[in-house]
């Protein structure tokens, strides 16, 4: 559907206007003092590139695969982005777990994919782009990649960047990588332009 059919269509313009406001104050949140933020009723710290490099240190699903599908997976999430996380104090992980456990039955789990799916995929990584489709596939992981970005741009040290936010990163790298030929992706405005076109 091109843009002046789009721009026909009844209450599209209203909803892409409040989706752009929700994605502004995403991306204005991500450059405040860090916050905890809350995934149903728990505490979690905002995503950081230190996270992502736990989260793929234990293949959490939530980042491999997008979803998770087990109580474990939603368990071992929530520690990591947890204010009292301790990757050496196994004590304290158990007791985490032993009362995520106690107050959420496994039926009950299933509230949390989706979530942790809106916190990880749709806010805190909104800006993460897009992977290239042409050109030299350097092997690294993600942190490395990111870190040679921003250092070599703003001169800040790795141990800086690793603590950064995620959702403030991607938005320092869009800027670096700026492009007037490509357009820039704003993933909930695209997704209520999809949402109407599939519509009619």
């Amino acid at each position: 559907m091109s843009s002046p059919e789009l721009s026909q269509i009844p209450g599209l313009a209203k909803n892409i206007a409040r989706v752009k406001r929700v994605e502004d104050r995403w991306r204005e949140e991500a450059l405040r003092e860090p916050e905890l933020q809350r995934i149903n009723g728990w505490n979690v710290l905002p995503l950081t590139l230190w996270h992502i490099q736990e989260l793929e240190r234990v293949e959490s699903p939530f980042l491999t695969a997008g979803m998770g599908t087990q109580p474990e997976d939603v368990g071992l999430f929530l520690w990591i982005l947890s204010p009292h996380y301790n990757r050496n104090n196994r004590e304290l992980r158990r007791e985490f777990l032993r009362i995520l456990f106690e107050e959420y039955a496994t039926p009950q789990f299933r509230i949390f994919y989706r979530a942790i799916y809106r916190f990880l995929w749709v806010k805190s990584l909104m800006d993460i782009p897009p992977a290239p489709t042409s050109g030299i596939r350097v092997g690294t992981c993600t942190a490395a990649s990111i870190i040679n970005k921003v250092a070599g741009a703003y001169g800040w040290p790795k141990e800086q960047i690793i603590r950064e936010r995620m959702a403030a990163l991607y938005q320092y790298i869009k800027w670096i990588e700026i492009n007037p030929d490509i357009p820039q992706f704003d993933p909930l405005q695209v997704r209520m332009i999809d949402y109407y076109g599939r519509k009619d």
